[in-house]
């Protein structure tokens, strides 16, 4: 389990260094875009696609990293009434149907990046496989999550002691 827990720690660390450089990148190109448009002619085109690609790539990423750190947005209004093990097996349940959901993600979104390699982002030398590669990755990184979550939301649950 040691090894499990060291290998989601680097998946962890390598998605909030993307993270951090995915920010950058969408900065840079929102100051060049302004200076682009009101001080001088950049000699780029679409900077607006490199920006598209860019958030879509953060915004996967970025999720699965709340979900690692277990900082996703959830309603509470219940837990103070419900008991400690039903709450671990409700929080179990509930990871369980977003890990089925991430998977059938990862399977569809393959489906879409094999088709966006053949339709080219226009001013761009990428093709519409690149933003949709940010949710395939971005899905597999939440699943790999979820699921160590999972397996540890159960374990919590079991030897949750009754009332």
């Amino acid at each position: 389990m040691l090894k499990i827990e060291i290998f989601l720690r680097a998946i962890e660390r390598i998605a909030a260094i993307a993270v951090a450089i995915l920010v950058v990148i969408i900065m840079a190109i929102v100051i060049g875009q302004l200076v682009d448009r009101h001080f001088v002619d950049l000699p780029w085109d679409a900077p607006d696609q490199y920006a598209r690609i860019a958030i879509v790539w953060l915004c996967f990423l970025g999720s699965a990293l709340a979900i690692s750190d277990g900082t996703s947005i959830r309603v509470d209004f219940i837990d103070h009434v419900l008991p400690p093990r039903l709450i671990a097996w409700r929080d179990a349940l509930f990871d369980a149907g977003l890990l089925a959901l991430l998977v059938l993600l990862v399977v569809k979104s393959w489906t879409v990046v094999k088709v966006g390699g053949s339709q080219i982002l226009l001013g761009t030398p990428f093709t519409a496989d690149l933003p949709y590669s940010g949710l395939f990755v971005g899905s597999i990184v939440a699943a790999l999550f979820i699921g160590a979550r999972l397996l540890r939301r159960i374990v919590q649950a079991i030897r949750q002691p009754e009332g």
